[in-house]
This record gives C-alpha cells, sequence and structure tokens, in this order.
C-alpha cells in the first residue's frame, strides 16, 4: 500500500471509511487550479489581466483559479494567449506540474474527502 502514497493520482483521491481510494472532483480542480496560478505567477500574469481579456470581473478568474469554482476552459485559453502559449501546451505543462508535485499523505487526503451526502451524516445511506 506504500507505493500508492508515492504515485502522482495520489492528491487526487481520498480514502473512503471502507478503505478504497476515491477520487474526488475537488481535489482534482484543486490540483489544476494550482498548476495554472503557478504558470501565472511564473510568467508574471496576474488575475486582473486574465479578468480584462476574458471581459470578466477579477473576482470571477479568482473564485477559479483557488479551486471555490471549477475551473474554466476559458481561463486556460486567456493564459495561453498571455503566455503566448497553445491552450494544449498549458495542459501539457499543468499535466507535468501535477505530475512532479509533491504527493500529499493520508492524512491531507482525509482533509479533502467530500461532505457526507444528504442523509449520510446521521448514519443513513
Amino acid at each position: 500500500m506504500h507505493y500508492r502514497r508515492k504515485h502522482p493520482i495520489w492528491g487526487l483521491v481520498h480514502m473512503s471509511s471502507t478503505g478504497y481510494l476515491v477520487p474526488t472532483v475537488d481535489t482534482l480542480n484543486q490540483a489544476v487550479s494550482a498548476a495554472v496560478r503557478d504558470i501565472m505567477a511564473d510568467h508574471g500574469i496576474t488575475q486582473q489581466q486574465v479578468a480584462d481579456l476574458l471581459g470578466r470581473s477579477q473576482a470571477y478568474v479568482s473564485h477559479r483559479l483557488i479551486g471555490r469554482r471549477e475551473l474554466s476552459l476559458d481561463i486556460v485559453q486567456a493564459v495561453a494567449n498571455l503566455t503566448h502559449m497553445s491552450p494544449r501546451a498549458v495542459m501539457v505543462e499543468v499535466s507535468e506540474r501535477m505530475s512532479s508535485a509533491p504527493a500529499p499523505t493520508p492524512e491531507d487526503a482525509a482533509d479533502t474527502a467530500p461532505a457526507p451526502l444528504v442523509g449520510q451524516a446521521d448514519g443513513e445511506g
């Protein structure tokens, strides 16, 4: 079981109460968003620049880049334009950054576990 902790996918799953690794969309969204933020930082791109290019508010961009809302492809396209990269190149860079990120511990995975479905909090379900 120890090998799973070193695998890049570990940060995209959580340990269920039955001991299985279960993927979470929220965790994946946060990982992709973090990689996009890093690319922006490396190129000196601000959230306001992305917002201006999209004709959106800075809050729209911020909520997607911190993982509060799902990252949208319009942001990836804007980052590609501002970095003079293709959208595909941006996504390849995102993938590489996610693969080289330090593997979270099982405790990190537990911290990102999704909230129980309605009715499961009280033992139903």
